[in-house]
């Protein structure tokens, strides 16, 4: 039982191990992502890189590793590099060719991925997974995420104008907007959608299966309401256009300025025909009070009291007087 319980310690210690060197042996120093001209260092977990990637072209990731180890070498390390979806229910997926990395050195390697034409979607997920074993036998890893952005040429429903009726809008108005879209895109499209929202005011708006041939102008008139605004402020408004549904084409923001409802107060009379009376507060508020039944009292009783009781003091004082006496001639 000893033993067992002494193999199952080891084992622990050693998948303790395991997972402590791939988070701290085995590490990204910078990732640099290369696109014509340009290029950006320090790409993050989970970051986007700022720069649209046309059909058609190429993009280099620049990947700069470290091994902290101070006397442990790390062998056979391979980077592979994935997209996915870059078209419908396909991914493209590079990679190096397996390297060492010498205790405390760090090395560098790139991996280039060419961009289909026929790529269509504006967001794209990078998976870069990284894998490499020490010297002891100790598996290291890495997975890093990052987003680039598509330009599809193809499509291209964009937001040329937008006009507001007003500004400045006061709570339980409504204010018009329209919207005037363009298809700059080489297609007919016949599933675009028109987004319009705001999370914080509780406003969302969309209108789906809009149609737009190429080069044509659309314009759109929307109502906007709102009820229950509880604070006064700016709150931009963001316009999203989408082809094929789901393909985030366009974004803008317009500001616009809301004021908050004034309070009310409810006055409740159970006695009355109307259910609820509501009445702002800025208006002057005249209420008649009820009448109440005042009960009639015997003012002779009241009166009678405060001689009654003067008698019976006169009384008790006489007792006591006669009382005295009687003791002393005793």
């Amino acid at each position: 039982m000893k033993k067992a319980l002494l193999f199952l310690l080891m084992i622990l210690i050693f998948l303790v191990s395991t997972v402590y060197a791939s988070e701290t042996n085995l590490q990204i120093k910078d990732i640099t992502i290369y696109y014509n001209s340009d290029l950006q260092r320090g790409i993050r977990n989970g970051s986007f890189y700022s720069e649209f990637i046309k059909p058609g072209e190429d993009i280099k990731f620049e990947i700069e590793l470290e091994n902290t180890f101070k006397d442990i070498d790390i062998y056979d390390i391979e980077i592979i590099i994935k997209i996915h979806n870059i078209t419908e229910d396909t991914d493209i997926i590079e990679d190096t060719q397996t390297f060492d990395l010498d205790y405390d050195k760090t090395k560098t390697k790139s991996v280039r991925l060419d961009i289909p034409d026929d790529a269509d979607e504006i967001i794209k997920s990078v998976e870069i997974n990284i894998q490499g074993i020490d010297e002891n036998g100790t598996l290291h890893k890495i997975d890093r995420v990052v987003y680039i952005h598509i330009e599809d040429e193809d499509h291209n429903i964009r937001i040329y104008k937008t006009q507001l009726n007003q500004t400045t809008i006061v709570c339980n108005e409504t204010a018009k907007l329209i919207v005037w879209l363009i298809n700059d895109g080489e297609h007919d499209e016949s599933k675009v959608v028109l987004e319009i929202e705001n999370k914080e005011l509780g406003l969302y708006k969309v209108y789906t299966n809009l149609k737009i041939d190429e080069d044509e102008k659309y314009a759109k008139r929307i109502l906007l309401n709102f009820d229950n605004v509880t604070k006064s402020g700016n709150f931009p408004i963001e316009i999203k256009t989408y082809y094929r549904n789901t393909h985030l084409d366009d974004l803008i923001t317009i500001d616009l300025w809301v004021n908050k409802c004034k309070e009310v107060l409810v006055i409740d009379e159970t006695n009355s025909d109307e259910e609820e009376v509501i009445i702002e507060q800025e208006e002057d508020i005249s209420v008649t009070a009820p009448t109440i039944p005042i009960e009639k009292t015997d003012t002779t009783k009241k009166q009678k009291t405060p001689v009654l009781l003067i008698a019976f003091i006169g009384l008790v004082i006489l007792t006591i007087i006669i009382l005295g006496i009687w003791f002393v001639k005793e």
